[in-house]
């Protein structure tokens, strides 16, 4: 940064294109440092709520008012906020009208301890909210169905899901 302090206090034309690259790389890796700070946070969030021993259903109510505010239109955004969040690597497995399937690899739930603590409740709530919040559902209830229990593994989830009628 220092040598673009030079450069704006020299007498040397500045080229738009070049400040224009600096300014859109400062931006993606600040975006960068957020979504990790994000992630680290979230984790952070869980461990804590397990720490303190909180009911499951408290931990699955957080993780819905999370997902809740996430600003998503289509199921590709859902998957982009879980794994922005730091929640893991999510794919969908099966998808129809009423019902997805989705595998979350690295799941930030079982990183904290899963088995100790209800599973991945946090992120069930996660995922019900963010589809919640693409507007093409009324009611949406996400269930694991599977749990890795361990660091690395993945989990399955169940999103069954009622259309708004239109």
């Amino acid at each position: 940064m220092r040598s673009h302090l030079l450069l704006l206090a020299s007498e040397a034309p500045v080229r738009a294109s070049s400040m224009a690259a600096t300014t859109v790389i400062a931006n993606e890796l600040r975006r960068a440092r957020r979504d990790l700070d994000s992630g680290a946070d979230i984790r952070g969030r869980i461990a804590e709520m397990r720490r303190d021993a909180l009911p499951v259903r408290e931990i699955r109510a957080a993780g819905l008012a999370s997902g809740s505010r996430e600003r998503v239109e289509s199921l590709a955004d859902v998957l982009y906020a879980v794994q922005m969040h730091g929640l893991g690597r999510a794919a969908v497995i099966e998808e129809s009208n009423r019902h997805l399937v989705l595998r979350l690899h690295e799941s930030a739930c079982c990183a904290n301890g899963a088995e100790a603590a209800g599973g991945c409740a946090y992120v069930e709530g996660f995922l019900a909210g963010c589809l919640l919040a693409t507007g093409r559902y009324d009611q949406v209830e996400v269930r694991e169905t599977e749990c890795g229990m361990r660091p690395g593994a993945s989990c399955l989830f169940r999103a069954e899901c009622k259309s708004k009628v239109k």
